[in-house]
């Protein structure tokens, strides 16, 4: 299930142990997934940067599409086996990272893992502790900051929002603590939050039209979860037929047609990836002596002036000069 390649150049003689004759595995929640493969992209180019291009291992990238047996029946096992000459599996997003370390875990494989983008790895059972990994693991965090700086900027282009339905999987610790201090500000901003959770055999689409039938909701806002991101399009169709503007909280959505989101880029979180692959590659250091990298961003929003019409998004002259000034547009 590969969804595309990076491959070093073929026509060079390598001895034996050259970095270049190893391989690498890229795992990403979905082919859509904008901000996995914004990741992927940066992460590929560094660590070309890093050893040069002829020297660079084969880099393999998978898709799992949201599905979870995909990910653990089809696409591991060959990745896993020993003679498979991968030398580490890069995996992006909570997700993703989450199930493969399950995986691992039950597994005698020694390919070690390099998570990017997981908020609390520790308490998410992924790393002993960010000094001190263990487990043939080791990554790089992800904390956006700024839920207030969002509600706010939300009700200044949006004055009359009085309910916003958030739309989440129904596994609850895969939402980060970003997302859930969206949740709980709300209230304090005058704002009624309901939750839409959907569960792993429904569609998105379906649970929020059932909501909008029951309670006048004003807003949507999709969560970063795998299960609502795969019926991504369905919902931004939804959201135009009923005029609602979704909102999102990363920014890949907002590329694909939501009307604002807010996030960081996942371009940001590639280099310090590489840079641990790097490590691993050139001083044979194993992954659980190489301490997780902590990042923190304050998070951004942006629109999409388009999908903002099309969601019935009417802006006063006050909004419209907010968007003007603070911006940044698809």
């Amino acid at each position: 299930m590969n969804l595309w390649f990076a491959r070093g150049a073929k026509t060079v003689s390598r001895s034996k142990d050259d970095v270049a004759t190893k391989k690498i595995a890229v795992i990403i929640s979905h082919h859509k997934n904008v901000w996995d493969i914004e990741v992927t992209q940066s992460f590929i180019a560094s660590l070309r940067e890093r050893l040069g291009l002829k020297k660079t291992p084969d880099i393999d990238i998978f898709a799992a599409k949201g599905d979870e047996s995909s990910l653990v029946d089809e696409i591991l096992p060959p990745l896993l086996d020993e003679e498979s000459g991968y030398v580490a599996l890069v995996t992006v997003g909570v997700w993703t990272s989450q199930v493969v370390r399950d995986v691992l875990d039950q597994s005698e494989s020694l390919v070690p893992q390099v998570f990017v983008g997981v908020d609390r790895p520790a308490q998410r059972g992924l790393v002993n502790s960010l000094d001190f990994p263990g487990q043939r693991v080791t990554g790089v965090t992800r904390v956006k900051r700024g839920a207030a700086t969002m509600l706010r900027k939300l009700q200044a282009l949006l004055p009359s929002i009085k309910t916003i339905l958030f739309v989440s999987g129904d596994d609850q610790s895969l939402i980060s603590d970003d997302e859930k201090e969206l949740i709980v500000l709300s209230e304090s901003y005058g704002i009624t939050a309901k939750q839409c959770l959907v569960q792993p055999d429904k569609q998105a689409p379906e649970c929020v039209r059932s909501a909008l039938l029951s309670t006048k909701i004003d807003a949507i806002c999709m969560m970063s979860s795998v299960h609502v991101e795969k019926d991504l399009d369905a919902l931004i169709a939804l959201c135009q037929e009923e005029r609602v503007p979704l909102c999102a909280t990363n920014l890949s959505a907002v590329v694909c047609g939501a009307a604002l989101g807010f996030g960081d880029k996942g371009a940001s979180y590639g280099p310090y990836a590489a840079s641990i692959v790097y490590d691993m590659l050139t001083s044979n250091r194993v992954a659980n002596k190489i301490p997780v990298i902590s990042l923190s961003h304050d998070a951004r929003m942006c629109f999409n002036k388009e999908a903002m019409n099309k969601q019935g998004v009417v802006l006063t002259k006050e909004a419209q000069e907010l968007l003007s000034i603070t911006s940044v547009f698809y």
